[in-house]
This record gives structure tokens, C-alpha cells and sequence, in this order.
């Protein structure tokens, strides 16, 4: 007798380039005109240093003193992150209208992020009132692609791995995702995450 597949109960979005476009590219060129710096040079700094900040295992101050000294010719940054951040982090309306959706169908919808508490204390209200549980890399000092913050999501949300699909725009955070077995999508637009939804099962 052919096994019938699990059905679906969650399904758990990050966020930044999937429920808003991610500013990373437009956040440091921004942070790069504004100090007068290499654009390449801050992008590459940020990115090595920001596991830390996104684990919140380094303050904002204590993350601008590493990429400083990673910059030629850098002076003391005290930048505001949040700033550089928030004014380029458009949402994307098609995504936010599915989360509704699939919600008001009675699946869990989850939100786990790798993110800093600069922009949580920003955005964290918003997107608590559209998710029923959210999950920060720096509330929980793990960060994608760890697989020990999917298995966390998974036992708060009291649901088995092949009860979830996770939807991210990084495909290494999708491999870590799919390593302990859940379903995923890596994302390309809204239409194609209707479709491949609709292929796990997902009704809406």
C-alpha cells in the first residue's frame, strides 16, 4: 500500500528578501557613500562580522569596531544600522497577502530570521501581529544555516519536520533547512512560491 504523504501544518518564512526586499546590497552601498569608504570593502567587512551581530554575540558598537579595522583608511564608525537599514527594505505586498492567507486557512505560519536587535526593536511588533510565532537569530543566539535553529523553531512550534515548509532566498539556509528533513523553497518570486506550495499540499 503506497504511504500517503505528511500533510503540511507550517510553513515558516524568513525575512528579509522573501517578506521585504533584502537590503543587504543597497544597505551597505548607502553606509559606503554616506562615510565616503570602498563599497566592496564595507560589503565584505559587514558580511564576515555579521554572524556576531546577528547572534548577538557582539553590540552594534562592538560590530562597527571589527569592520572598521577591516577597512583601509576607515574612520571611528558609530553608524546608525537601523537608519541604513530601514530606509532600504521596501516590503513585497504579494508575500505579506499570502502570510493573511495562509493563516486565515488555519496553517501555523512562522517567521525565522537572521537578524540584529537594532532592527527588532523596529519591526518586531509588525510582524508578531502577522505570524503566529517569530524567531530571531539574535534572541536565540544561533544563526542560519545551524540546524539546531530550525530543530528550536520546529519544537516551539510542536511540529514535525515533515510537517513544515521553509521558505528562504539563500540557498544555503535552505540545504540547512532541508538537512534535518523539512521541506523547501528557495525563493525566486511570489508566483513561484504559490506554485511549489501548492505542490507540497499546501491549500489556499
Amino acid at each position: 500500500m503506497e504511504k500517503r504523504p505528511t500533510a503540511i501544518k507550517g510553513i515558516i518564512f524568513d525575512w528579509g528578501g522573501v517578506l521585504y526586499k533584502s537590503p543587504a546590497y543597497t544597505r551597505d552601498m548607502y553606509i559606503a557613500r554616506k562615510l565616503k569608504l570602498d563599497f566592496r570593502s564595507v560589503q565584505s567587512a559587514v558580511a564576515a562580522n555579521y554572524p556576531g551581530l546577528g547572534t548577538g554575540r557582539l553590540t552594534i558598537k562592538e560590530f562597527w569596531k571589527r569592520v572598521a579595522r577591516e577597512i583601509p583608511n576607515a574612520p571611528s564608525l558609530n553608524f546608525s544600522w537601523a537608519k541604513a537599514t530601514r530606509y532600504n527594505f521596501p516590503t513585497i505586498p504579494a508575500m505579506h497577502r499570502l502570510v493573511a492567507s495562509l493563516r486565515k486557512k488555519g496553517y501555523t505560519v512562522a517567521l525565522l530570521s537572521n537578524t540584529e536587535r537594532a532592527l527588532v526593536r523596529i519591526y518586531a511588533k509588525k510582524l508578531r501581529k502577522m505570524f503566529d510565532q517569530v524567531f530571531f537569530s539574535c534572541n536565540l543566539g544561533l544563526i542560519k544555516p545551524d540546524p539546531r535553529i530550525y530543530q528550536l523553531a520546529l519544537k516551539k512550534l510542536n511540529i514535525s519536520p515533515s510537517e513544515a515548509v521553509f521558505i528562504d532566498d539563500k540557498k544555503e539556509c535552505t540545504d540547512g533547512a532541508a538537512r534535518i528533513g523539512i521541506k523547501t523553497i528557495l525563493y525566486k518570486s511570489p508566483r513561484q512560491v504559490k506554485r511549489l506550495l501548492k505542490a507540497c499540499g499546501v491549500k489556499f
